[in-house]
């Protein structure tokens, strides 16, 4: 590993870990999905499975910081 770090960018809060889900999926499975978001069951699972102390609902403008970010340093396509 190396030495040092170096600084591209500061923001502010990023947005981290998701639950993304396809358009594709069926409207049922979304449903489930969706239902298991908001219940102390469906959280304490996220918690158990991935370790998040919280889970809750974003928009899509949320990600405009990491938008943003990315615009700053002339990142106009996604990796890969």
């Amino acid at each position: 590993m190396g030495d040092k770090v170096i600084v591209f960018n500061i923001t502010g809060e990023i947005p981290n870990d998701i639950v993304a889900v396809r358009t594709e999926i069926p409207d049922d499975l979304k449903a489930v999905i969706d239902a298991h978001l908001e219940t102390d069951e469906g959280e304490a699972m996220f918690d158990e499975i991935y370790d998040w102390t919280s889970v809750r609902r974003t928009t899509d403008s949320e990600f405009d910081i990491v938008r943003d970010a990315a615009k700053a340093l002339g990142i106009t396509e996604p990796p890969g």
